[in-house]
C-alpha cells in the first residue's frame, strides 16, 4: 500500500504492518506524524533513497512511503451471515473498476464484495491503489463459477438482482433494500458480462435509467450508483 492518503486508513484500524519503507523529502507535518506512527507499528522499518523507492515500488510514480501489509482472509459464512446487502461481480478483470467498487462498497455500507469466476486479484497493487486504503476493512468472498455462487445465495435465501441494460425494469421502480431480507446486486464483467445461468436464476433484471442514445456505463460507476441508492434506502 503506497502513499499517505491510503496509509492514513491504517491509523483508523488495528491492521498490522509488516514493513514500512519511506524516503527523503517528507515535509508535510501530517505525513511526518503518519510516518512516526507507522514506524512504531511496523515490524520492520527502512529509510531508503528515492532511487531505491522507485526500484521497489510497483507504481510508475512512486510515493514517499510504502508499506507491506499481510493479506486478510474472510470467512464466507460469517460475511454472508452478518451482512444485509452485497455486490457481486462476474469476471471483473480491470483493477481500476474493482478498486472503485471496493471503495464505493465501503462508503455505502455494503457488507461484502463477491467475486465470481476468474477475476483480477483482490490484492493486486493496482486494485489496492484504486481503493485509497478502504480495502483494509472491506470483506470479500470468491466463488469459482456462477453455479457455486448461486448455490451459496440459495442457501442463505438471498434475493438476487441482476443489473443489465436490456431490462425494462427501471431501478427507480424497484425497492433495493429490505431490512429483513438479504440482497445481492449482480453485475457482469467489462467484456464477458454474465452467463445464461445468472440471467435465468436471478429474481429480477434491472436497468439503471440513462439518457437516450447512451448504451452503457462504466462498471465501477454503475455499481457505485446502485450501492448509493441501496444505502439511502436503508435509512
Amino acid at each position: 500500500m503506497e502513499g499517505a492518503r491510503a496509509l492514513r486508513e491504517v491509523m483508523k484500524t488495528d491492521y498490522p504492518v509488516e514493513t514500512l519503507y519511506y524516503s527523503p523529502g517528507i515535509r508535510d507535518k501530517h505525513d511526518m506524524i503518519l510516518v512516526e506512527f507507522l514506524c512504531k507499528k511496523a515490524d520492520n522499518t527502512f529509510f531508503v533513497s528515492d532511487e531505491i523507492m522507485e526500484y521497489i515500488s510497483p507504481a510508475s510514480s512512486p510515493q514517499k512511503m510504502m508499506a507491506i501489509l499481510p493479506q486478510n482472509s474472510w470467512n464466507p459464512d460469517e460475511v454472508i451471515e452478518k451482512g444485509n446487502y452485497f455486490i457481486a461481480i462476474n469476471l471483473v478483470r480491470d483493477p481500476g473498476n474493482l478498486g472503485t467498487i471496493i471503495r464505493s462498497a465501503r462508503a455505502f455500507g455494503c457488507a461484502g464484495v463477491i467475486l465470481v469466476g476468474e477475476c483480477v486479484a483482490w490484492y493486486s497493487p493496482k486494485v489496492v491503489r484504486a481503493t485509497a486504503g478502504y480495502i483494509l476493512e472491506m470483506p470479500f468472498v470468491s466463488f469459482k463459477d456462477e453455479n457455486t455462487f448461486l448455490d451459496a445465495m440459495d442457501i442463505y435465501n438471498i434475493k438476487k438482482f441482476l443489473f443489465t441494460t436490456d431490462s425494462e425494469n427501471l431501478m427507480n421502480d424497484v425497492k433495493l433494500f429490505e431490512k429483513d431480507k438479504k440482497t445481492v446486486y449482480i453485475f457482469g464483467g467489462e467484456t464477458e458480462g454474465y452467463g445464461d445461468i445468472l440471467e435465468e436464476k436471478c429474481n429480477e433484471k434491472i436497468r439503471i435509467p440513462m439518457a437516450n442514445r447512451v448504451d452503457s456505463l462504466n462498471l465501477g460507476v454503475s455499481a457505485s450508483i446502485v450501492l448509493y441508492n441501496a444505502y439511502t434506502e436503508s435509512f
